[in-house]
């Protein structure tokens, strides 16, 4: 088993942020991110159409880049006490 936030380089997180995505998304997303793979490729492994493995990247992309800013700003509380 590879963890890919531990691959050198390596740009995607793990954990929770991959699990809000559907398993097609995670697929591409992965492929895409930690191995860099090219878009037909994964269309091919994801039996897909290539336009739809951009889509599938586009989305995960928007996903985890919208659960890391939820997850940044719920930490901080202004008003709770130090």
């Amino acid at each position: 088993m590879v963890i890919v936030s531990s691959l050198p380089g390596s740009r995607i997180g793990s954990g929770p942020l991959l699990e809000r995505l559907s398993p097609t998304e995670r697929a591409a997303y992965v492929l895409r991110e930690a191995f860099n793979y090219p878009y037909k490729e994964i269309a091919e492994a994801l039996r897909v159409e290539e336009a739809n493995a951009r889509q599938l990247v586009t989305r995960a992309r928007q996903h985890v880049t919208d659960g890391r800013r939820s997850t940044a700003t719920t930490d901080f509380e202004p008003d709770r006490p130090l």
